[in-house]
């Protein structure tokens, strides 16, 4: 019997790893997925635009109490961890034994012979590692035990597909999926052994025995590494599939090449994430807007998201007249108050600052004052028979019966404003969104650009301060260049430098304001057209005031069809989400 102070934990980070014959040695098995603060060591070892999960995994074992790991020749990013190990493992990193399987990329009878060999010769290695025997008993029970992840049945599902994704994003998926939720990642545990034999000495033979084992290793659904993918289409083909989530990695190409090719009937939500725990933070308002607008948002998800409403929801008594819609943003804070026939009222915005809760409470007492001065309406929260938040601020609002996206909630104001119009453009303070929308509203396709200061307000901002202009005043100043100046970065702290070596020779102001404005929309056009929007375009947010802005986007937007485009400002742009939230309120 194996003493349990001798038990090792082992980690892995590829789903071909013969987890079932380290269970064979009585050992703990981890896959590998860790979520890092930072990677102050990782990033001190190897190169930089090494993938974030290469990083993350050689960042967790560097302390973090797993005995060895075992990694697989088929990522060159994964060699480099092994390498790092290897040579550096006595002076930087406790004692981790690194181990390396040679894994074929094709899944042929003759490479099944070959991957067995390789996992005979890796349990003799471990055997001389490890000082323990082999237990064929042991191994065929964990064969016979081992999980399937997979749905059974004529249920429809949601999948998640690409590369092994962080268990942050998995465990939002599921909270935030009404459909059962399939791991079809690299990292799935959908392995199919059970018709291994479970008698010890079925075979004498131990090549015998891990050659039927390889098969079946390679048997499973093939990653992209491999040089067959063709089998991989039965993913898409699986008339229960009702949508995808679709995970890459930071610095890793691999699986971009089949999210290009992925069916345009099926709905498809593309995340990107670097291994670190602020990257699955930035990921909530993509979810839920996509599951939201998919009708698979799982009610007790919203539920969560929300914090009640102080009064009855639904106690539409004749008192209740009223509907609220609060758009708690980065830089201001958005309300709108409609009555029973979805008239305005009044509306509202205050900056955020710092604490959204506070910033909502101040909006909505001035709508409600304001409500009073242009309507004669003596009102108060008793009148509100519901109040729908959205926005990134939209959870910490304490008075809401409801909490939607920006994503839904600008569709349905846009589309309520200009019934004709097809595609939303929405620059905010801290991202910008391009939303494809049906003709009665509801959302078909959106993009984000949520993780740099590219393409949103607050690249202008930056932009303004280095020029020592107001942003009101930098507004118009590029409206009449002289001549078109590029700016080639879209990093905003390259631009500030570029912008500052255009100041330095001499340029205009007014040229350089003119290729700021172009900038920031030939970045938010290129969204739009990945995502195959088509006019009529709307623009809301704040930036839809900056009319540079929005003639560049006209331009950029028609350099495809040779000529400018329109693009419709509604008279409130920075209004419109806090108006689909308060018709979102009408219909509770």
């Amino acid at each position: 019997m194996l003493d349990s102070k001798d038990v090792k934990t082992i980690g892995y980070v590829c789903k071909y790893t013969p987890i079932e014959v380290l269970a064979g040695f009585g050992d703990d098995t981890s896959f590998l997925l860790p979520e890092m603060a930072s990677y102050d060591y990782a990033d001190s070892r190897v190169w930089p635009s090494l993938c974030g999960y290469a990083k993350s995994v050689l960042e967790r074992l560097r302390g973090a109490g797993y005995d060895a790991v075992v990694f697989t020749d088929c990522c060159d990013a994964m060699k480099r961890v092994r390498d790092v190990l290897a040579a550096d493992a006595a002076s930087n990193v406790p004692d981790v034994k690194p181990f390396i399987l040679g894994l074929p990329r094709v899944t042929t009878d003759e490479a099944a012979r070959s991957y067995s060999r390789n996992i005979v010769d890796f349990i003799s290695g471990y055997e001389r590692y490890s000082g323990r025997v082999f237990d064929a008993a042991a191994f065929l029970r964990a064969c016979s035990d081992a999980n399937d992840d997979s749905v059974r049945g004529g249920e429809g599902y949601v999948a998640v597909m690409g590369a092994r994704a962080p268990r942050a994003l998995m465990k939002s998926i599921g909270r935030f999926s009404s459909l059962p939720v399939r791991d079809l990642t690299c990292g799935s545990r959908e392995r199919h052994f059970t018709d291994m034999p479970n008698i010890a000495g079925t075979y004498s033979d131990l090549y015998e025995l891990m050659y039927r084992y390889a098969r079946r290793l390679l048997s499973q659904a093939p990653c992209m590494r491999m040089n067959d993918i063709g089998a991989r289409r039965s993913f898409t083909d699986d008339t229960r599939l009702k949508a995808v989530v679709y995970h890459t990695i930071q610095f890793c190409d691999f699986y971009g090449f089949e999210y290009a090719q992925m069916p345009r009937e099926i709905p498809v939500l593309k995340v990107d994430t670097d291994f670190t725990a602020a990257s699955s933070g930035q990921l909530v308002t993509r979810l839920q807007a996509f599951f939201e607008s998919n009708g698979i948002l799982d009610s007790g998800a919203r539920n969560e998201l929300s914090i009640r409403f102080e009064g009855k929801r639904g106690d539409k008594v004749m008192r209740h007249k009223y509907y609220a819609g609060i758009d708690s943003g980065s830089t201001s804070t958005n309300v709108v108050i409609i009555n029973r026939d979805a008239n305005i009222v009044a509306a509202v915005s205050v900056p955020s600052g710092a604490n959204s809760a506070d910033a909502a409470r101040a909006a909505l007492a001035d709508a409600l004052a304001e409500a009073g001065r242009t309507a004669g309406l003596c009102m108060t929260m008793e009148d509100m028979a519901a109040v729908v938040a959205t926005g990134y601020g939209r959870a910490s609002v304490p008075f809401t019966a409801e909490n939607v996206t920006e994503i839904t909630c600008h569709a349905r104001g846009a589309h309520s404003l200009v019934p004709e119009a097809r595609t939303v453009i929405d620059i905010g303070g801290q991202d910008s969104k391009v939303i494809r929308m049906k003709p009665n509203g509801g959302v078909m396709e959106f993009s984000m650009n949520d993780k740099c200061a590219a393409g949103t307000g607050r690249f202008l901002e930056l932009m303004a301060d280095t020029l020592e202009l107001g942003i009101d005043e930098m507004a118009g100043t590029g409206l009449h260049p002289h001549k078109v100046v590029g700016i080639s970065s879209m990093c905003a702290v390259f631009a500030e430098s570029e912008v500052i070596s255009l100041i330095a020779k001499g340029l205009r102001v007014e040229d350089i304001v003119w290729g700021v404005d172009l900038a920031i929309a030939g970045r938010v056009a290129g969204m739009a057209y990945r995502l195959g929007a088509e006019p009529p375009y709307i623009m809301t947010g704040g930036v839809a005031q900056n009319a540079g802005v929005v003639k560049a986007l006209g331009e950029k937007l028609g350099e495809r069809g040779g000529q400018s485009v329109g693009v419709i400002v509604p008279d409130v742009p920075q209004l419109c989400g806090a108006l689909g939230a308060a018709l979102i309120a009408r219909e509770l």
